[in-house]
This record gives C-alpha cells, structure tokens and sequence, in this order.
C-alpha cells in the first residue's frame, strides 16, 4: 500500500472508535510513498484522547525497508493501545512521532544489519530503561532477536487468493521466539482465535510464540 499499512485514524465529529483487534496480519514495504506513515500509523484529527481507545494490536508481522514500522501522527492522542506479540522487522528508525498512549509487550524487534532506533533511542534497551516499554513486573520481554522465518520471503503478493505464499514467514522449529510470547487474554481481556494465519491450532505450547504462525 502507498499508505499505511494499517491505519489507526479517528475523524474530528466521527463516534467514538474503541475495542478494536488487529491479529494475525501482516504488512510488507506499506507506506512506501506517503510521508509520516508505516506499517501501522496512529492518527487523531479529533485532538481527544477518549475517543481513540482500547486497541489490541498482536501476533502479526510487519517487515519494512522503507518506513517505519510504527507512526505516531503529530495528533495521535489515544488510550490504551497494546502491542504484543508481533515481529517487527526494519531498518533505521522502528518508531517515529510521540506515543501517547500505546504499550509494547513481549514483541520481537529485528533488523538483519543490526541498526535499529526507537525515536530518539539507539537500542530496545536504551528505550526500555527510558520508557518501561517492553517490561513486565520488573522484567524486560522484549526481544531483539532473528526470529528465524523459514523464507523464501514473498513481498510483493497483490491477489489475496495467494496468501498460501506467506509461508516464508513461518517460524522453524528451532526458532527462539518458540513459546516467547505474553498471554493474549491476561492483556487484552479477549480470548485469542483458535488458529493462527495459517490455520494451525492454538496454542501447542503454554504461551503463543510471537508472530502469525504457532510452532506445531
């Protein structure tokens, strides 16, 4: 998409937006032309918090080479938005703009050149010690780690009938994001779906792994 990925918007006069779920997807080089965005973008135009709340945003995969993988418009006042569980996989800056209301828990940050920066932050753990994000009772859980997909990676599928594809960002068993994840239900209040992306039961381990696949 020329745009975000996913976008997170809010319209000056529009109803309240609140209790909305994004798992299970994935976004490949979004926002490739539109200045600001990435994978997932994070916008306001009404300047009030309480009517941009409550989103749970886990176990998906964003992989960006040329945008930020997380955008906070400038107006991007929300509450309560939780990112657990994905794979988010770039180059340079991961975050751009304020978060003003989002948390991270248990994801996984990777870059293959090992250049990765959280705003104005030079490493995950400069970011964490800064900001809490990523801790869990005192314990940092989130990860800075090859997730190990099982590639071929394709990036440029547009027929939805293709997804099948994807299989490339499957994680092989060996991977150390196996059973690394946080518990959906203990963040979220939701019960999570009974298959990941590629239709494979959930949970074969005690805790999901990161991501859109689960390890059989």
């Amino acid at each position: 998409n020329e745009g975000a990925g996913y976008g997170l918007f809010q319209y000056p006069g529009a109803s309240d937006w609140s209790n909305n779920i994004i798992r299970y997807c994935v976004s490949i080089n979004d926002a490739n032309t539109t200045e600001g965005s990435g994978s997932f973008f994070i916008w306001n135009g009404s300047n009030e918090s309480r009517q941009l709340t409550n989103c749970y945003i886990y176990n998906n995969v964003a992989y960006s080479t040329s945008a930020p993988v997380i955008s906070f418009e400038n107006a991007s006042e929300h509450e309560n938005f939780i990112f657990s569980n994905n794979i988010f996989m770039g180059s340079g800056q991961m975050i751009n703009g304020k978060n003003k209301g989002s948390k991270f828990l248990g994801n996984d940050w990777w870059s293959d050149d090992g250049i990765i920066r959280f705003g104005e932050f030079e490493s995950l753990l400069a970011w964490t010690k800064a900001t809490g994000q990523e801790t869990m009772n005192g314990r940092i859980i989130g990860m800075q780690t090859d997730p190990q997909f099982n590639g071929p990676f394709t990036t440029d599928i547009t027929d939805p009938h293709k997804l099948g594809m994807l299989s490339g960002f499957m994680l092989k068993p060996e991977s150390p994001l196996n059973n690394r994840g946080v518990d959906v239900r203990s963040v979220s209040g939701f019960d999570p779906p009974s298959v990941d992306f590629f239709g494979n039961p959930l949970t074969n381990g005690s805790i999901p792994e990161p991501g859109i696949h689960e390890v059989k």
